[in-house]
């Protein structure tokens, strides 16, 4: 299972671990700014694209909490759900993709993640499905 999010203090895009581990751990760091680790290859497209993503998000001084109320969530989110989707179209069935929203969007503790289908259709999934308690 590959999980796509952001988070401040972090140079991560994507991590990877076993689809049965339902810990809240997300898995081992596969996607960074330098490069791609996972098991399955992707394009150097998406992996250009993914690093620029984080790129600009951590340019954002998201770390001052006066910050994070101005900052367009919604935009991020359909970047970070359009890149996830890519993800699952070039690895295909053989992994489940999700994408978790950052611990410092103000919605956080209140929305859900998301599944992507092979499809390219976005599920909700609940919080236990992605962060078990």
């Amino acid at each position: 299972m590959y999980t796509i999010s952001l988070d401040t203090g972090t140079d991560t895009w994507a991590w990877m671990k076993d689809a049965n581990d339902e810990s809240r751990y997300l898995g081992s760091a596969v996607g960074e700014s330098d490069g791609w680790y996972g098991q399955h290859e992707i394009s150097h497209e998406l992996m250009q694209n993914a690093s620029m993503w984080l790129l600009g998000f951590l340019r954002s001084k998201l770390d001052d909490e006066a910050n994070v109320d101005g900052f367009d969530w919604d935009s991020l989110h359909r970047y970070g759900i359009e890149l996830a989707k890519r993800l699952k179209a070039e690895i295909g069935e053989t992994a489940d993709v999700r994408y978790v929203k950052a611990s410092k969007d103000p919605s956080y503790n209140r929305e859900e993640g998301f599944e992507i289908t092979y499809e390219g259709v976005v599920l909700p999934i609940s919080r236990l499905q992605w962060c078990p308690v």
